[in-house]
Order: structure tokens, then sequence, then C-alpha cells
């Protein structure tokens, strides 16, 4: 990594003082500074471990310190040596300490696998019921695959010991997916399952079965030819022409266009609903199509592969790097608390699984870009649209940009 200029240190300093800062740029900024040295490194620690913090981020803080001197990841293998340990009631606390420790570093993964192993042998239910015992045992032994893959056989062996299948479809579908989740030759035997799940359950949960597999969504209109939905009205023209073709123009940018869904929201809202649906929907091509965002999303490969090379750590464990481009960075302060959470959370999954959400049209040839959706409930009114590419000889991928709305 490139040398850090004294600005650079003093602004990545301040990005650490500032209780604004959303979690992934703190965790970030941590990384960069712990590589200026060990007065920065004690500055970055401090900054880190002196708040409390939930368990299901405690791996972000565990990489960010993983290339630190011993003792400061001592400090946190302290406090995460506890919830890691802990028997009783059975939650996800004890699998993240796990997680966390191992991402500390290869000294701490000993550590790591003793207490997964722990927590799958634990008979304690607690308040829960047995289907959900037996899911959170899934979730650690998944976890002890990802964190010595040579256990593969143990953490699969694990998962088909709780036979809850004939509890209901959800069940044999978590099974299926954490089976998957291992990697390997489970992940084919979970595809399988899945096949096999989709010829015996009903319509509606076929639609879950078929998000697993990876199958393209159902979106046929099942309006009846010439009928209009429920509270339709004629849609003014001046609300059509220049919106929707904003709208379509998104295409080229490789980008949900959200024509339909305008549409739809348009043909279904009350008179007095159109100005604040149009508006929020313009709200959308403006923010899609302001020359920064156009930039990163017409971003060179060579561009995305640099600015990644500039971020990697030297010494990064086997999950794949997930980094953002300055622009995608500018816009993680624009989201509110639960959307910086659904971020936070999506960052993971992708350390894990650098392929989710949709092809992106335009995809190089050396690398496969994705666009990922989201919103933290279904009442909330803006939505998240992550554009990412993923580097597969770099084993790591690059958000180029954010999307909020509508």
């Amino acid at each position: 990594m490139k040398r850090l200029t004294g600005r650079e240190l003093l602004a990545l300093r301040r990005t650490l003082r500032d209780p604004a800062t959303v979690g992934i740029a703190r965790w970030e900024a941590a990384r960069r500074l712990g590589a200026a040295g060990e007065d920065e490194q004690e500055f970055a620690a401090s900054s880190l471990l002196r708040r409390e913090f939930p368990m299901s981020v405690a791996s972000h803080i565990a990489e960010a310190l993983s290339g630190f001197a011993l003792r400061y990841r001592e400090q946190l293998a302290d406090r995460l040596r506890g919830p890691a340990a802990v028997s009783g009631d059975f939650d996800e606390d004890r699998i993240w300490a796990a997680e966390a420790l191992a991402a500390l570093g290869p000294e701490f993964r000993g550590e790591a696998v003793a207490a997964l192993r722990a927590a799958i042998a634990d008979p304690q239910a607690g308040e829960w019921q047995r289907y959900r015992v037996a899911q959170l045992r899934w979730m650690a032994a998944v976890m002890l695959a990802r964190v010595d893959p040579s256990l593969r056989d143990e953490a699969a062996a694990a998962i088909r010991q709780d036979d809850i299948a004939n509890d209901g479809w959800e069940n044999e579908l978590a099974r299926a997916n954490h089976l998957r989740d291992i990697g390997g030759a489970y992940a084919e035997e979970a595809t399988r399952m899945l096949l096999a799940l989709r010829e015996e359950v009903d319509e509606e949960f076929r639609y879950e079965v078929d998000a697993a597999l990876g199958y393209p969504a159902d979106d046929i209109d099942r309006t009846a030819p010439g009928q209009g939905p429920a509270g339709g009205k004629a849609v003014p023209p001046e609300v059509q022409s220049k919106l929707r073709s904003a709208l379509a123009d998104l295409a080229s940018l490789g980008v949900p266009t959200t024509l339909d869904e305008f549409e739809a929201a348009l043909a279904a809202a009350a008179p007095d609903q159109v100005d604040a649906l149009a508006d929020r929907y313009r709200a959308y091509v403006q923010h899609a199509t302001a020359p920064e965002a156009v930039a990163a999303l017409t971003m060179p490969v060579e561009a995305s592969a640099a600015q990644l090379r500039q971020k990697i750590p030297e010494d990064r464990g086997p999950r794949a790097y997930v980094g953002y481009s300055d622009q995608a960075e500018q816009q993680l302060r624009e989201l509110n608390a639960r959307e910086s959470e659904s971020v936070s959370s999506a960052h993971r999954e992708l350390e894990w699984i650098p392929r989710m959400g949709l092809y992106r049209p335009n995809r190089g040839d050396r690398t496969e870009d994705y666009i990922l959706e989201f919103t933290e409930t279904p009442d909330d009114r803006r939505r998240i649209t992550m554009v990412y590419r993923f580097h597969p000889e770099l084993n790591a991928l690059l958000v180029t940009c954010l999307l909020i709305g509508p």
C-alpha cells in the first residue's frame, strides 16, 4: 500500500473521531491508519474499542485490527472470548464472536474452532423452539467450515444431525441453504435438494425456492387485458412524457429503470398522491444521472482494478475484499441509520458470496458487474441499489455506486 500523507492521516483520524461516521467507513479508516505505524495503531484501536458494539459487527472490527500488533488484537480478543464461550440460551452472538476471533489472525483460529464446536454440541435449548436451535447450530456449522475449510465434512454432519425437515418447508429450505454455504460438493447436494423441494411445495412458497436457486423473479403481468388495478385512474399526460423517458434512459447506464414499477404505482395512486410519487422517481433519476454517479457507473475496468489494488490489505484473510469507490463512500454519508445497517449487512454477505444480485448488462470480459437491491423493511420508502464490480483475479469487489430511491 502507498504511504499516507500527513493530510491523509489527519483525515483518517477525523473520520474515527466523528461519531456520525458510519461503521464501514470507520473500520476502513482504522485499517488504513493502522498501516502507518504503532502510534497510529494505538489511536485506531482505542477509537474502535472504547465504545460498546454489537457482536454482529465484531468481525468487521477484527478485520480492521488484523494487521495490527498482537497486543492490540488481544484487546479485542478479550472482549470476544466471553460471548464466544457463553452457554445457555443460544443466540447469534456466540457465533459472531467466534467468527471475529478467527478474523483476528491465525493465532486465534484454534479458539474460534473450539468455540464453534462447543456451540454445535451444546444441548441447551433455552427458550428457543427446537427448529430455531437447529438452525443456529447450522449457522455455527457453516461458520466452522468457513473458518477452516478442511472441516467441511464435520460441518455438513452437524447440519444433517437435526432431522426437522417434517416441521415445514422453511426448515428444509434453510437446511439446503446452509449446506450450500459450506461449499464444495455440498453446494451441489444443496442444489439437488432445492430442485426436489421445488416439486413438492405450493406455488406461493415456490418463489422462495426459486430465489434460493437464483431463478429470475416471475414478472408476468397478471392483470386481465383492458383492466387497470383497483383504484386506478387516468394518468395525467403531463406527468407521463418527460419522466417516463428519463426513467427509460437509465437502461443505458445499466441500472434499474423502475419504469414498470412507476407505471403501476401511478395507475394505482390517488389524485392527491401523483405529484409526490412523481417527485420520488424524479429524484431517483437525478441521483443516478448526476455527473459523479455517471462517472462511477461507467468506470473502466482498469480504474476499478487500480482502486482495489490501493485498498486491499497485504495480509487479508480468505474472504473476498469489499471496497468502495470515492462516489460510493460519499453516498454512504447520505444514508440514515437503518439504511447504513442494511448496507453493512450486505457488505458482510458479499465477503462470503461475492456474486449476489442480478447481472449488470454491460459487464466486461475480465470482471462481473452486479446490481443488488434491498430495503430495511417493506414499509421503507427508499430503496438502496448497490452497483458493484467483482474482479475474480483479485478476489475483490468494488462498490462503484449506491443509488438511493425511489
